[in-house]
Parts: structure tokens; C-alpha cells; sequence
């Protein structure tokens, strides 16, 4: 029997998974794993060690936290990571200081053009913490104030994860599917990708028979695609013969394609057909 995923079953599932502190590692990112292991069958976990290089990228500590904010002269919270963790700038180091304006400053993120709207950093790579709140909270800070900062978070040794599903078909030959998985409480970029990924790996799972075998990807962006593929490199160029990263479907836009440098591929071209075939349009971007 072929399972139909509803529209209302994807949503419920990013409701679950919203909320969740998701980064390049973390418990956010193992709480993402044990939800899609719940829905989906024959998920693996892969642990890729910090501090492994893959090619010339290195995989980072992994990134906890615990709270963070900064306090004005009357004790009142500014950009709370308990209230919205897009407050929190990804992989910020641990801070427990008071501070004057002018330098708090230089660590505060806003959009002047989107006033209301929280931007989303991050400093994986770099030392750096800072804070993210919308251009019309920032305009409500005193100048003439010093602020405490609070950063309760951790960098340590450890595991950064990815999942893996392999469905078998007729073929050994492969369709790769990827999503990423890292960044927090947001709907369109990257949670819709994921559980639209997660439905269309249900979708595959209950098919009898399929003529090719399908790998899925769930991984942090970036690095996770980079170590699985140094991992892995022999593997895939033997058996996959197409493949898609999948992100960004949630919105009420217009579909677009990102093809390869090369723009030669079968499957590609077969998937640009089938986009303009079934949708009204599709822009497409030069790699």
C-alpha cells in the first residue's frame, strides 16, 4: 500500500520540530533526529568527531546553551534566547559581563528595512557572540546605560550527527536526496525542506516495488554535506546517478532550480521538464 502524506500531517510535524534549538550540533539537532526516527523507518545516525576534517573544512565543537540575554540598569530582559532563539547568535562563546553601550553595540544584529523581523547569524567558525533583536527594539536602547550580558552556553569536544535512510530498489543505481537540518525556528528556510523531505521518504517507504534505490540526507549544512562526502566520495560517484537538496518549499512563491556548474545532467534536465510541465512557473538560477 502507498501512504498519501497530508499537507496537515507536514504541518503538524513542523509544529513539533519549530521550537527545537537546531545548529551545526547540539541537543537540538539530536531532538530533530529522534522525532524523524519516530516517523520514519531505518533512519541511521552517523557521528562525525569534532575537529575532523573533511577536505579542507574542519568539523566544529559542539555548541550548547543554556540562556542567554543582556540586562538593562532596571532588569529587564533583552533579547531572551528563552523567548525566541534567533535572539542568540549561533556558536556564541559564554559571556558574564558588564558593558557599556558603545561596545554592546558592536555585537547587536538588526534589518533597518525589516523592522519588526529578528535576522538570523551565526559565527560557526570564528570566536564571536552576539545578539539578534529587530531594528524597533534596538531603537528602544539607552545610550547612556551600561548593559549586563549573560551567555550561558558551552563549546565542547564531541559529535556532530547525520541521518541516513537507504530505501533498496531493483537497481543499486541511486537517487540522492538531501535537507538540511541546522538552522532554528524557522519556517521556510530550512524546516519546510526537512519535513517535506520526511514525507517524501514515507512516501518512498510504503512504495512495493521501485526501479531505483534512494538515499536521503538529513545534515547541517555545509559541513555535514562536505564530511559525508569525503566519507563517502567513492560510494556515491559509483551508484548515484541524479540527486536534489531540498529547501526552502514552504513559502507562497513560485518554484525555483538551482542546477548544477555544468547544467548536463539527465536528471536535472528531466526535473526542470516535469517543474514547468506541473507549475504555472519556475525561475531558475545560474549555479
Amino acid at each position: 500500500m502507498t501512504i498519501a502524506i497530508s499537507g496537515k500531517t507536514i504541518y503538524s510535524w513542523a509544529k513539533v520540530l519549530f521550537p527545537y534549538n537546531r545548529s551545526l550540533t547540539g541537543e537540538g539537532n539530536l531532538k530533530t533526529f529522534k522525532f524523524i526516527k519516530t516517523n520514519l523507518k531505518n533512519l541511521n545516525l552517523l557521528k562525525f568527531p569534532t575537529d575532523k576534517k573533511g577536505f579542507n573544512w574542519k568539523v566544529p565543537y559542539v555548541w550548547s546553551v543554556k540562556d542567554a540575554y543582556f540586562l538593562s540598569d532596571d532588569n529587564i530582559k533583552i533579547a531572551d534566547f528563552k523567548k525566541n532563539n534567533l535572539h542568540l547568535v549561533g556558536y556564541s562563546y559564554p559571556v558574564n559581563k558588564k558593558i557599556s553601550y558603545k561596545k554592546l553595540k558592536k555585537h547587536l544584529h538588526y534589518i533597518k528595512k525589516q523592522p519588526n523581523a529578528i535576522p538570523y547569524i551565526t559565527s560557526y567558525y570564528k570566536k564571536y557572540w552576539g545578539f539578534c533583536l529587530s531594528f524597533n527594539e534596538f531603537k528602544k536602547l539607552n545610550k547612556n546605560k551600561d548593559y549586563y550580558v549573560r551567555i550561558q552556553s558551552s563549546l565542547k569536544k564531541g559529535y556532530m550527527h547525520v541521518g541516513e535512510i537507504l530505501i533498496k530498489g531493483r537497481s543499486k543505481k541511486e537517487i540522492l536526496l538531501s535537507t538540511n537540518i541546522c538552522h532554528p525556528s524557522m519556517g521556510n528556510n530550512e524546516l519546510s525542506g526537512l519535513v517535506t523531505t520526511m514525507a517524501i521518504t514515507k512516501y518512498l517507504q510504503s512504495k512495493k516495488k521501485l526501479n531505483y534505490s534512494y538515499r536521503i540526507l538529513f545534515l547541517p549544512e555545509t559541513i555535514g554535506s562536505i564530511s559525508y562526502i569525503n566519507k563517502n566520495l567513492a560510494k556515491l560517484k559509483k551508484n548515484v546517478i541524479g540527486g536534489l537538496n531540498i529547501v526552502c518549499t514552504g513559502d507562497e512563491g513560485e518554484f525555483s532550480f538551482l542546477p548544477s556548474k555544468y547544467q548536463n545532467s539527465l536528471f536535472e534536465k528531466l526535473a526542470f521538464k516535469i517543474l514547468k510541465k506541473k507549475t504555472k512557473s519556475v525561475k531558475k538560477y545560474s549555479f
